[in-house]
């Protein structure tokens, strides 16, 4: 009596016979194949993410900053804080940690002048304005904002600012900011006339809670 026809068993059976019949090498051509079309999808994304050409090419110095890199790219959604003096090569070590999550997730390279701007590029427009203006800060997978403390923000920009962080946290969106202020001082930093502490304090909650904040000397 014959075997009734299966076709979903004899299509699995053929397919493990055609593989137990190739040689060795072609499994590694096939490997090789697979690691380059991952590897050009990440320079893509690190072509796309308007990270400094000078640093689009560098390896983390720190292992704290190697282990966030990873757990972002695996989908962990904690923030990262490079703080330190100007010059310590805070900018270099978040774009090394954004081209590691480059590989499994898109990245976004933005100085904390630049989401400012996107904020006040907002000031008198119509509705929907700013969500359009913020949305690629708001939704791409792992975001640096670089610098965060520069520029002074207005208390209208710390709210807009907030609610890009609350929006990010509330979707466990991974962040890393680099600032030279310490935790102690940036809360000065950040406060702007007419706004008061209790907005401040929302953002650095956004900001560390959670965080792996790493100082750095440059050394």
């Amino acid at each position: 009596m014959k075997r009734p026809f299966s076709a979903s068993g004899d299509v699995v059976a053929m397919a493990m016979a055609i593989r137990d019949s190739l040689p060795p090498e072609a499994f590694a051509a096939a490997d090789e194949e697979a690691a380059r079309r991952k590897a050009d999808v990440t320079a893509r994304r690190i072509l796309r993410s308007d990270m400094p050409r000078r640093f689009a090419n560098c390896a983390p110095s720190m292992p704290e900053t190697a282990a966030w890199a990873e757990g972002a790219a695996n989908g962990e959604p904690s923030n990262l804080v490079l703080y330190g003096e100007a010059g310590c090569g805070k900018t270099r070590e978040a774009c090394a940690a954004l081209q590691i999550a480059a590989k499994s997730k898109p990245v976004l390279f933005a100085t904390f002048g630049d989401v400012l701007r996107a904020v006040r590029s907002t000031y008198g427009a119509g509705e929907g304005t700013e969500e359009t203006a913020l949305s690629r800060y708001r939704s791409v997978s792992v975001l640096c904002v670089d610098d965060l403390g520069k520029e002074r923000p207005t208390a209208d920009a710390l709210e807009k600012l907030f609610a890009l962080l609350d929006f990010r946290y509330g979707r466990m969106k991974p962040t890393v900011f680099t600032t030279q202020y310490t935790p102690q001082t940036l809360p000065r930093r950040l406060m702007a006339e007419g706004a008061d502490y209790e907005q401040v304090d929302a953002i650095m909650r956004r900001v560390y809670q959670g965080a792996k904040a790493v100082a750095m000397d440059g050394r």
